[in-house]
Formats: C-alpha cells, sequence, structure tokens
C-alpha cells in the first residue's frame, strides 16, 4: 500500500511538473519593439495578457487532438514517424550502456574489493573516485581528443566522433553514457562488499 501511494505521488508530480512546463512553453510570443527615426533598436517592451495565454493554450491542445499523428514534418514523414524513429536510435545507446555499466560496474567494485590493499589500488579504488569526481565532459573531451589524436599519429584507423548513423558514434555515444554509472555502481559495490 505504501508503494502505491509513493507512485500515485509521483505520478501526480509529473502531471503538475509536465502542466507547468507545458504553460511555460505556451506563453505569448508577443513584443512591442521601438526603433530610432535610423531603424536602430531603441527598446523593446513584453507584453502578457492572460487570456492570449489561454488561447494559445485551448488552440495547441485543438491542435493535437485533430491533427493524426501530430502533423507532418516533411513532405512525407509525419511527427509520431519521426518521434518514433528517434526514440529507437535512443534506446540503441541507452540500452547498452547501462547493461554494461550494470553489470561493469559490480565487476569494477569487486575488482576494487579485492585490490584494496595491494599495490593496484590505484588501478581500481582510486580510478572509481577519480571519475566519480572528475565531471564528465572533461572525460568526453578527452577521450574525443584522445581518439583524434590517434588517428592523426596512424595508430588507429579513422573513427567518426561526430555526426550520427554509424556504428561508431552509438558505440561512443554509449561509452559516453556509461560513464558515471559504471563508476557509482562500482563504488556502491564496493561499498556493500566492505560493509
Amino acid at each position: 500500500m505504501n508503494i502505491i501511494k509513493k507512485i500515485l505521488s509521483q505520478l501526480i508530480l509529473l502531471i503538475i511538473t509536465l502542466l507547468i512546463l507545458f504553460a511555460i512553453i505556451l506563453l505569448p510570443k508577443e513584443a512591442s519593439i521601438e526603433r530610432t527615426k535610423d531603424g536602430d533598436f531603441n527598446k523593446a517592451e513584453y507584453i502578457y495578457s492572460f487570456d492570449k495565454h489561454v488561447e494559445d493554450m485551448k488552440g495547441f491542445i485543438k491542435y493535437i487532438a485533430t491533427t493524426p499523428n501530430l502533423g507532418m514534418y516533411s513532405y512525407d514523414v509525419t511527427n509520431t514517424e519521426l518521434i518514433i524513429q528517434k526514440i529507437k536510435k535512443s534506446l540503441c545507446v541507452i540500452i547498452p550502456a547501462l547493461l554494461i555499466a550494470f553489470f561493469g560496474g559490480i565487476a569494477k567494485g569487486i575488482f576494487d574489493y579485492w585490490t584494496k590493499d595491494k599495490k593496484r589500488r590505484l588501478i581500481g579504488k582510486g580510478s572509481t573516485w577519480l571519475f566519480l569526481s572528475v565531471p564528465d565532459l572533461f572525460v568526453i573531451i578527452s577521450i574525443l581528443l584522445t581518439i583524434m589524436a590517434l588517428h592523426e599519429w596512424g595508430l588507429t584507423p579513422h573513427i567518426s566522433v561526430y555526426g550520427y548513423d554509424s556504428i561508431d558514434i552509438y558505440i561512443i555515444c554509449s561509452i559516453f553514457l556509461l560513464i558515471y554509472p559504471l563508476f557509482y555502481v562500482a563504488n556502491v559495490t564496493y561499498l556493500s562488499i566492505q560493509d
């Protein structure tokens, strides 16, 4: 019963958050801009109207309700097809990253505990501490620069680091996504075994 209350409270919180976000996104975007005689910008004034805000929200809801497939993205692709395509691409990155992070993190945590009193503890617990402490953006940029430098020196084949729809990009994105979860799970595993 306690879990059901918790799920319901989280669901209500999600709905409220989505409604607030919906209201913010559909704020009227009308502004009056004053220009000088030369045509240069002088000042701008934002005019908010509650009635216009409600009218915009009603119009958006009516559009969603009456337009099949959320409208057209291009002449032959609907927005629904585009959303489904993007979800599939995202899942191709997220699922492998989370699976590797979970199982790899458990293995890393066991390795950290196994090497805690040995000279290799810098590779174990030290690397876990380092990757949890350093911002992910720094690690991502370092990996990208390393890949590009290794290719420039002729030590690795060409690996695409920018773009989309390449297996290289899916693998690199999965690696970037698993960095923090892998070391977090490793730390949790280490602390659990230690206790």
